[in-house]
């Protein structure tokens, strides 16, 4: 069956570069830390300040946190549950840590994931409270103007917190990932600023 990590490259030294009219909108690369982890960085820079650190476990793939702003700001659970793409069949998910941020393996059915906690910014030791939403949809072939047509998964994910507002959203946005290939392959941000990317190069390192 295939994996979340042959269309995001997870587990590869990879790095992709997406553009927006023809200008450098972002680039992003993976840098393997451990056998069963890896780190995404992103930004107009390779290699900046920003990136997520993901981790095997199981039939999971977790996202544990992220560094930026110098400190390292770590994800605590305290709701998880997962659903079909009707809201419908819903089943808990272990809480208290890491958040479940997409299944290993892609099933055959589009599915959803919903999470909430905190997030503990180390450095000070402030707390934020999130929402995080995602849904999932099986491989599908998807155009791009700059690479060839690929079978693409597609994310689509809001995420409320409380960081300097009241609870609220703070982005709303879906992304397709291309297999051999990495995410962003087609990025498009509803909220707050609409806008969209596509991959214009990506390549081994």
């Amino acid at each position: 069956m295939e994996t979340w990590g042959d269309y995001s490259m997870m587990l590869e030294q990879r790095a992709g570069m997406l553009a927006h009219d023809d200008q450098l909108a972002s680039q992003w690369a993976w840098r393997q830390a451990a056998e069963d982890e890896s780190h995404i960085y992103w930004g107009k820079a390779l290699g900046g300040k920003y990136r997520e650190r993901f981790i095997l476990d199981g039939e999971w793939v977790m996202l544990d946190g992220w560094w930026d702003n110098g400190t390292y700001y770590r994800i605590e659970t305290d709701f998880a549950e997962m659903c079909d793409i009707n809201g419908e069949n819903v089943s808990p998910l272990p809480i208290g840590g890491l958040e479940h941020y997409t299944l290993r393996e892609i099933p055959e059915e589009p599915y959803i994931l919903r999470t909430s906690g905190t997030v503990t910014e180390e450095f000070s030791g402030n707390q934020i409270y999130f929402g995080h939403t995602q849904a999932y949809w099986p491989p599908a072939e998807h155009s791009n103007p700059h690479l060839p047509d690929a079978m693409c998964i597609r994310q689509w994910e809001s995420w409320w917190d409380n960081n300097g507002t009241i609870y609220e959203r703070k982005i709303d946005r879906e992304q397709y990932l291309a297999r051999g290939v990495g995410p962003g392959f087609y990025v498009c941000q509803y909220f707050p600023d609409p806008w969209e990317a596509f991959l214009r190069e990506a390549w081994s390192y």
